[in-house]
């Protein structure tokens, strides 16, 4: 048979070539001489025994079977394929916002015949694509510092781009490998540092499932706050230890970066570290504990005690447990006195010899720490903007102990995302439409985006700021106020001595 054209397409590897020359089959180069080419079906790594020759007969090619097709079949949309294979590894190969290979790969499908797209299958495109996401990356580095280093330098300043490639969230790194102070602080410059200088309550958590496995870390430390509704992180920070000097370190860094940075409250759990820091690099603000933290400490400690089977068994106990649970709503001056009142009704209902070690445990651990343990007259008496950014972080990165360049691509996706809430003008910062990182999550999962509060909210609300005016006012008595209060960190105290329906842990801590 003549053979008018060979069609040459590219093969999958580096310099190999696919042939087709007019019988519907494609072929790999077997052998090359002066006057032919012997070909093998390019099918025949699955058992197909096909060959065939191109010779070269006075001036015209000839093709000759030598052995037929016994596996594949004609494929006519072979070149299409092709070309659609070569455009999704080199899109995979430019996608630097975190996505993983099977969203990568879902959304390419869409834009194809569907007939193409049923070929695209992960089994087959997975390993290509995470290669040419790979390319695109240096080796990872073992310590922070060479990480900061290397997204640093300007050829490889294009990783931590934003998404519009007007900024980089990128920020520097800070501290040093002698004192284990390193830091990497991420943050988008010229919009979340502006919105930051703003901000005059922050709330700090840091979590750790989703620190990345290299190089090693003890945490993502997270700074969020609250703009509206919604739940802003503003910086994210890769943190080599959790000590009060790497604390400082990062604190001052942030300081210098956001030189008009003065809060009124930071809101953070009870990290002795985190709060001496915070003392030393901003003296004028007012360090603000969590109320939700402190009642599942102390229904951890209760359970430690095995206190928890006698309070679901016995009512008085539980509630004599649950006023302890609640000290943080007095006002600070308050709160040893009122304790000293609650232990007095333990010893006449008797149960003295029960609760002793619980009330020694918090006369130990929480009295000295009384400044930043009450919440009295505080807008916000819990951490939960952190822990819902914490929620959102594990919601946008399913996978534990991520690959660090996924980590830094969500980052940057994290960041788009929130700057629909902003515009940045000379008054200030107005909101232009009601969407952030959390909606989005929320919207995936099947939530209710920004849906009024629970009711229960509403009226634990109430309750705090209806009995905290009587206090003040000298209208209730502290004993009865904390009696009345109780109920309402009743979830946070029964959650740490496992008495609730979901007993998980309330972090992830280590």
């Amino acid at each position: 048979m003549d053979v008018d054209t060979v069609l040459v397409l590219p093969g999958r590897t580096a310099k190999s070539t696919i042939l087709h020359i007019g019988d519907g089959f494609y072929y790999h180069v077997k052998e090359v001489r002066p006057r032919r080419i012997r070909l093998k079906c390019r099918h025949a790594g699955r058992g197909c025994k096909a060959t065939a020759r191109i010779t070269l007969c006075n001036n015209r090619l000839e093709l000759r079977a030598l052995q037929p097709h016994t596996v594949c079949q004609r494929d006519e949309q072979l070149p299409e394929d092709i070309e659609a294979r070569a455009e999704l590894v080199r899109e995979a190969g430019q996608c630097r916002n975190g996505h993983s290979v099977r969203k990568t790969l879902r959304d390419f499908r869409l834009k194809l015949d569907p007939e193409l797209a049923k070929r695209f299958t992960i089994s087959r495109m997975h390993s290509p694509l995470y290669r040419a996401r790979c390319a695109n990356y240096p080796r990872i580095p073992k310590t922070l510092m060479n990480l900061g280093l290397l997204l640093g330098m300007p050829n490889l300043r294009p990783i931590c781009k934003t998404v519009q490639g007007e900024d980089y969230i990128f920020q520097g790194v800070v501290g040093t490998i002698m004192s284990k102070t390193v830091s990497v602080v991420f943050a988008s410059g010229s919009r979340m540092l502006h919105f930051l200088s703003s901000c005059t309550n922050l709330h700090l958590d840091g979590t750790f499932k989703k620190r990345p496995r290299k190089p090693k870390c003890r945490q993502i430390f997270n700074l969020v706050t609250r703009f509206g509704r919604t739940v802003e992180g503003v910086i994210r920070v890769l943190m080599m230890s959790r000590s009060e000097q790497a604390y400082v370190t990062l604190f001052s860094f942030i300081k210098q970066l956001v030189l008009d940075l003065n809060p009124e409250r930071i809101h953070c759990d009870f990290e002795r570290a985190t709060i001496n820091a915070l003392r030393f690099v901003f003296p004028n603000t007012d360090i603000v504990g969590c109320l939700w933290h402190f009642g599942v400490c102390i229904g951890r400690n209760a359970d430690k005690k095995g206190l928890a089977p006698l309070a679901n068994k016995n009512d008085v106990v539980h509630s004599f447990i649950r006023c302890l649970s609640c000290a943080p709503l007095l006002p600070a001056t308050l709160i040893e006195t009122r304790i000293d009142e609650i232990w007095e009704l333990v010893e006449a209902a008797g149960w003295a010899e029960d609760l002793e070690p619980l009330f020694r445990y918090f006369r130990r651990e929480w009295l000295p720490r009384v400044n930043e343990l009450s919440v009295f007259s505080q807008e916000e008496r819990t951490n939960n903007c952190s822990e819902s950014d914490n929620r959102s972080i594990a919601t946008a990165i399913p996978q534990n102990r991520p690959n660090i360049f996924t980590l830094i691509g969500k980052f940057i996706s994290m960041e788009s995302e929130i700057q629909g809430l902003f515009e940045y003008m000379p008054s200030g910062f107005i909101q232009l439409e009601h969407i952030s990182w959390s909606d989005k999550m929320a919207v995936e999962c099947g939530n209710v985006v920004h849906g009024p509060p629970r009711w229960k909210t509403l009226a634990n609300d109430k309750k705090v700021k209806r009995l905290s005016e009587l206090l003040v006012k000298d209208q209730i008595r502290p004993g009865r106020f904390l009696e009345l209060i109780s109920w309402v960190n009743q979830g946070a105290l029964n959650h740490g001595m496992k008495l609730d329906v979901d007993s998980a842990s309330d972090s992830d801590d280590e």
